[in-house]
């Protein structure tokens, strides 16, 4: 354990007793450790650190400033990447899934603090926006009774599955391009070609998922946001793979995934359909997320972070996530 982290994790002890995790307490501390729905994230961690409020936090935060230790912030999300909610032995974990303030205000509206989940939070009412009446397409799947065995034999198989619930192991990454039926094709070759090289059990799987120029559209009208999206039609592609607990096939998902990542940025880029903008939520750590939001944003992003966090606190000891130290 690092020098700062060590008398981080005695001063957390005297700040936040009974609410510090640490190996020696090892029933808790194994399930610390094993929180994160991805077990790509389940590294030990030097401490974790349960807070209930902000007052709690920055605290906390004084703490990680004075001593210099490395932390992670861990909130109820599923981001697959390893230190971005998780840490290693050099650094101090940060567990504000307790904030679970909520408040209506007089004008309506509703603050549901970070740790919130919808099981806690029951939405009772939307107000939408109105547009005319417009043509919507969908589809609906019918299958013949004539094949009704196939059929509830599918049924009751998806049920059961149901009730199992394997720890598995998620690698991402995604990727933005035009709309290109022909490129839509090639990616549906490469994936199958992927497929073949991976292991029982590890599952290679990819997302269609269309941004429309309405979209952006409408982004812009309520303000601009930080990414920078070009106004035209795109696919933000997301490509995922999976594999059970009990396998030691973490490289060979990463693998797969990368080689996705590859062949399709390259793909578009041959065929100029390629874009800059990659959406968070769903790239892997290595990719730069912020720097493809464009130089003016990341201009934007230095200057915030310069006002708000002039030391560099959050860029020189946060553990990992998309970063500007790193990012751009």
């Amino acid at each position: 354990m690092a020098l700062g982290t060590a008398a981080a994790v005695d001063q957390f002890r005297t700040a936040f007793p009974g609410k510090v995790v640490t190996p020696e307490v090892k029933p808790k501390y194994q399930g610390a450790v094993t929180r994160p729905w991805s077990q790509t994230c389940w590294t030990p961690a030097a401490g974790y650190v349960y807070l209930s409020n902000v007052q709690e936090l920055t605290e906390a935060l004084a703490i990680v400033k004075k001593t210099g230790s490395k932390f992670a912030i861990r909130k109820t999300g599923h981001n697959p990447n390893a230190g971005f909610s998780s840490a290693d032995e050099t650094a101090i974990v940060l567990d504000i899934r307790q904030f679970q303030s909520k408040e209506l205000t007089s004008d309506g509206v509703a603050r549901a603090g970070s740790g919130n989940t919808w099981a806690r939070c029951i939405v009772t009412r939307f107000d939408l926006e109105t547009h005319p009446l417009i043509n919507v397409q969908y589809t609906i799947n019918l299958y013949s009774p004539d094949d009704h065995v196939e059929i509830n034999k599918a049924t009751v198989a998806v049920q059961k599955a149901m009730e199992d619930d394997p720890k598995t192991g998620r690698a991402v990454c995604s990727v933005t391009t035009q709309v290109s039926q022909e490129l839509y094709e090639e990616v549906y070759k490469s994936w199958t070609e992927v497929c073949k090289t991976l292991p029982a059990g590890c599952v290679l799987h990819y997302t269609i998922q269309p941004m429309g120029k309405a979209g952006v559209e409408a982004g812009k009208d309520r303000g601009e946001n930080i990414m920078g999206h070009e106004s035209i039609p795109q696919c933000w592609w997301v490509f995922t793979c999976e594999w059970p607990q009990e396998g030691s096939d973490d490289a060979v998902a990463q693998q797969a995934v990368n080689k996705m990542s590859e062949t399709v940025h390259s793909l578009a880029r041959e065929a100029g359909l390629l874009l800059d903008f990659k959406c968070m939520s769903f790239s892997m750590a290595s990719q730069r997320v912020l720097g493809s939001y464009g130089a003016e944003n990341i201009k934007r992003m230095q200057e915030a972070a310069a006002k708000y966090d002039p030391e560099g606190v959050f860029q020189k000891l946060q553990y990992g996530g998309f970063l500007l130290r790193n990012n751009v």
